[in-house]
């Protein structure tokens, strides 16, 4: 009798494995609440001290309770206070324009809005102001550098040691995002998203999310988006390291600018209607069908969108097409000496300063971040690392700069965020390319914002920076392949 062939074992794609952890957190959740009965998962982030639409009056209690907050600690940690009021002043500029540049600027909801400023501001002075704070952001970001760094292994990290650890990362992304969505009343996609993207780049954020996003209301894409531009990659935090930047003050602007990229998102972009909360079941079940069939095309597009963010970390070209263009019109108007750079520079002083640097450093620092508009974050940090080595920069400047680079908010991703996001669901690729833009600048607002939080509350020169854990990954030593 003749044997049947054996059927080869299908790999499940990153969809599928989402879904199955969602169901085993499910049970999780269940059994928490029969061993503790009324204390499950769900239970707990519920009772955050949030509501969903809390009356007007506590509105607007709450947001003068958290500015006052905000300017007594200012006052507290600065000895040099009339300096760090230049930042402050630099990030209500930032969120008033915002504001006039809302799609509906009645819908915004400052309860949101303010909180969300209001973790970034307490979360920069937990991990930059704390020894205990900024140890524990840089042990969880090794941790997780670590882990992507396996992700080629294919098969054998999902099957294999590593499942734990990725599940232990998805339990965090799933109920960090919960805890986050309650408390800043937002639906709990917007929740995960903002909390993944902390350690993951802004293609693999949205991974976590494929069956929803044909469901996602333009708000929520919006917030996505928003996300993936305001944050960096883990696995690139050791590229910009090596360049001269402080690992502790990037791993700082990496959380900080987490609930900053939601709160400006809210405010650009506000939900206007009932937007489907990404727990829903119905909108998952509806979903499901497409993603499976477009799971393998999803792979695809995603390891190409992955590749084209993968940028040379050598010495970037000073001279490029572009920047001798602009040398060559100035020469013909009889100005010369005029580089693409310097005109860049001159474009973002007046941001440089609103964040708080120094007014002789100002045109540096706009230099820098024009630069990392324009080309991306790698030539902003190769820069800045040649300016550190030459003593170019105060102390002051240096941590502003690396502050305000931290993003992948540049002209080039927005090709990258269009192919990733219609690559796993074509039938959004409309209404990415119509907002991705916008996103953009939401993403460096964020930064910014991060920039001048940081700013304003920055230790004073001399101070003692607080102790973080040493990663290998961080200096070329990482044990992962």
């Amino acid at each position: 009798m003749e044997e049947a062939p054996l059927e080869k074992k299908k790999t499940p794609s990153i969809s599928a494995c989402w879904t199955g952890m969602q169901d085993e957190l499910e049970l999780l959740d269940m059994r928490i609440g029969l061993a503790m009965p009324g204390f499950g998962l769900k239970t707990i982030t519920a009772l955050l001290p949030y509501t969903r639409d809390p009356p007007r009056w506590a509105k607007a209690t709450f947001a003068t309770l958290v500015l006052g907050a905000h300017l007594a600690v200012i006052s507290v940690l600065r000895t040099n206070t009339w300096q760090s009021w230049v930042p402050v002043l630099g990030l209500a500029m930032l969120a008033g324009g915002c504001v006039l540049g809302s799609t509906h600027r009645s819908a915004i909801s400052v309860g949101t809005v303010s909180t969300g400023f209001a973790l970034q501001f307490w979360f920069g002075v937990l991990v930059t102001r704390t020894d205990a704070g900024s140890w524990a952001l840089s042990y969880v970001s090794c941790l997780m550098t670590t882990l992507l760094k396996y992700a080629g292994l294919g098969a054998a990290f999902v099957f294999g040691d590593d499942l734990l650890a990725f599940f232990a990362f998805s339990v965090v992304f799933k109920y960090g995002g919960a805890a986050l969505a309650n408390f800043l009343a937002v639906s709990e996609v917007e929740g995960i998203v903002t909390v993944a993207n902390v350690f993951l780049s802004m293609t693999e954020a949205p991974l976590l999310l494929t069956p929803l996003l044909p469901g996602l209301s333009r708000s929520q894409l919006f917030v996505v988006m928003t996300g993936g531009f305001a944050s960096v990659a883990g696995s690139t935090l050791g590229a910009y390291i090596s360049f001269g930047a402080d690992p502790s003050q990037l791993l700082s602007a990496s959380i900080m600018s987490a609930p900053a990229a939601l709160a400006v998102a809210k405010m650009l972009v506000p939900e206007t209607g009932s937007a489907k909360d990404a727990a829903d079941e119905a909108a998952a079940d509806a979903a499901r069908t497409e993603a499976a069939q477009l799971a393998r095309r999803q792979r695809v597009h995603a390891r190409l969108a992955a590749k084209r963010q993968g940028r040379p970390t050598g010495s970037p070209p000073r001279d490029s097409y572009t920047f001798s263009g602009l040398r060559w019109w100035f020469a013909m108007i009889g100005v010369e000496g005029v580089t693409f750079e310097l005109f860049l520079g001159y474009v973002f002083t007046p941001l440089a300063y609103m964040m708080g640097v120094d007014a002789s450093e100002c045109l540096t620092v706009g230099k820098l971040i024009g630069v990392k508009i324009v080309q991306n974050e790698f030539v902003g940090y190769f820069q800045l690392g040649e300016l550190i080595a030459a003593g170019g920069l105060s102390e002051r400047a240096q941590t502003i700069a690396t502050y305000a680079l931290c993003g992948f908010g540049n002209l080039g991703s927005m090709g990258i965020m269009v192919g990733c996001l219609s690559g796993m669901v074509p039938r959004i690729r409309t209404a990415v390319t119509r907002d991705v833009f916008r996103a953009l600048l939401a993403g460096n607002i964020a930064c910014f914002s991060t920039a001048c939080v940081a700013s304003a509350i920055l230790a004073d020169a001399g101070s003692e920076a607080p102790s973080q854990y040493e990663c290998p990954c961080f200096k070329s030593e990482c044990p992962a392949p």
